[in-house]
């Protein structure tokens, strides 16, 4: 189960990620379960006299010729997740074994831009209450959502299994998703042209395997916009985006109306995962009231 993260920020910008998941190198401080990652750093008892651990877990720095400029300690963006505790934190030159090893999982830094979400501006439209007809799902006023492929089974990222991989998961914002294979595209069509401020992407979450290690679900997408359904400008693209660190992202329309909008989605190279998706997508339109 994944519950949080350490985001380290280098001093040129990019970062780095620990993910914290359960039974790998954190547990409960009361949990008879031990993480498989971690390494037992004191135990003692609580006020009632049961026995209580904490853990500490190593990261390698595979840059330390590069200034660190803040480490960001934080939850998933994960619907019911649980919350992390950090104790204290501490820094010790690596080793040539250590940077040996961690080279050998070319670990990648990304832009410090991914962290810092763009807060959606207007009001989301409540698309829920529609109907679904296989890849279709028609939202009450006309505006319908439809994909060109989807894989007909799934699990929720928390808890057991749930309704099957659909377009119509994509309206609520839970953990349930649309998946699918290697790439797909999602397009959104509105009865009339009609004045948005934007579009929000969520992309799929991973399947999580209590007290197993697990691999992200990255997506690959780009947004388009078209005023008239047949002109249309990208308006936003993100790569290898993982839910669970990233959030929701916003990507302003910048159109004075907007007829259609597409998403097209795809599975990183290189992904660990056979599949890729969305997880949820919302509309904003202008609010006069802001």
């Amino acid at each position: 189960e994944l519950v949080g993260y350490y985001v380290i920020t280098y001093e040129d910008g990019p970062f780095v990620e620990l993910p914290l998941k359960w039974g790998i190198n954190l547990v409960e401080w009361d949990a008879e379960a031990r993480p498989t990652q971690a390494t037992m750093a004191w135990r003692g008892q609580d006020l009632a006299g049961e026995t209580i651990r904490i853990y500490w877990v190593e990261w390698v720095n595979p840059t330390p010729e590069l200034a660190i400029a803040k480490v960001l300690f934080r939850s998933a963006w994960l619907k019911g997740g649980s919350d992390p505790i950090l104790i204290a934190l501490s820094g010790l030159a690596p080793t040539r074994a250590d940077l040996a090893f961690w080279k050998t999982r070319g670990e990648d830094r990304r832009p410090t831009e991914r962290l810092g979400r763009v807060s959606p501006t207007g009001k989301r439209l409540d698309l829920a209450g529609g109907t679904l007809d296989g890849k279709r799902y028609v939202a009450p006023g006309g505006i319908t959502f439809e994909v060109d492929s989807f894989i007909r089974s799934g699990k929720r990222t928390v808890g057991t299994d749930s309704p099957p991989s659909s377009v119509s998961n994509l309206i609520y914002d839970n953990n349930w998703c649309w998946r699918t294979t290697d790439k797909s595209e999602l397009t959104i069509r509105l009865p009339e042209p009609k004045q948005l401020s934007g579009v929000s992407v969520t992309g799929v979450y991973r399947i999580e395997q209590r007290a197993k290690d697990f691999d992200p679900v990255p997506v690959d997408y780009e947004v388009e916009a078209s005023p008239d359904g047949r002109t249309w400008q990208q308006v936003g693209a993100r790569s290898g985006h993982v839910a669970e660190l990233e959030g929701e992202q916003f990507h302003p329309l910048g159109l004075p109306e907007t007829k259609d909008i597409r998403i097209r989605v795809r599975r990183p190279e290189g992904s660990q995962t056979r599949t890729t998706g969305l997880a949820h997508v919302a509309l904003y339109e202008h609010d006069d009231d802001q």
